[in-house]
């Protein structure tokens, strides 16, 4: 939040949904709005956010099937939803993941005695990288832009299928901005 600037963004209130650590770069969503911060950090309602993950050795087969599959880390069990290399190169890999523990990627990785050299979340609950150029804010929520979102459809829990009214809250108008950072 150090990087956002304080005259421009302090006074709506608005704080991160999920972290990067600081040698992990990307996408970073912003809001003013805790019910829609829940549902798209919980794991239950199955948000993705996509990496692209640079290793030092390269990925085997076998390696990939169990990123997949799932690789037992000190908290539990880590899977990937989806997994591949990136253009047929075993030292770089897509990873789509929608839980959020703390470095899950890095980990996952280094359980199988590898290490990442680079991560980088290109993708957030439908919001890309693309386009965005490093310490930038996507155009559509840059200065004088910022609009009043209603929460999504897409924001409907897959156990129960219903939405946020359901619950007995009417639904708020919410400040949702994004910032790719790359330290």
């Amino acid at each position: 939040m150090d990087l956002l600037p304080a005259e421009e963004f302090g006074a709506l209130g608005l704080f991160p949904v999920g972290r990067l650590d600081r040698h992990t770069t990307g996408a970073l969503l912003l809001t003013n709005d805790g019910d829609l911060a829940h549902r798209l950090m919980h794991p239950s309602y199955g948000v993705t956010k996509q990496y692209l993950v640079q290793t030092k050795n390269p990925v085997t087969e076998d390696q990939l099937a169990d990123l997949k599959t799932g690789v037992v880390l000190e908290d539990g069990e880590a899977k990937a939803d989806k997994v591949s290399y990136l253009e047929g190169d075993q030292q770089a890999l897509i990873m789509a993941i929608h839980e959020g523990r703390n470095r899950q990627v890095r980990r996952m990785i280094e359980a199988q005695g590898n290490e990442v050299t680079k991560l980088d979340r290109v993708l957030y609950a439908g919001l890309s990288t693309k386009g965005v150029r490093k310490r930038k804010m996507a155009p559509a929520f840059q200065k004088g832009s910022l609009h009043p979102v209603s929460p999504s459809k897409a924001l409907i829990h897959p156990k129960t299928q219903r939405s946020h009214a359901a619950y007995g809250r009417p639904p708020q108008q919410s400040q949702v901005s994004w910032r790719r950072i790359d330290l």
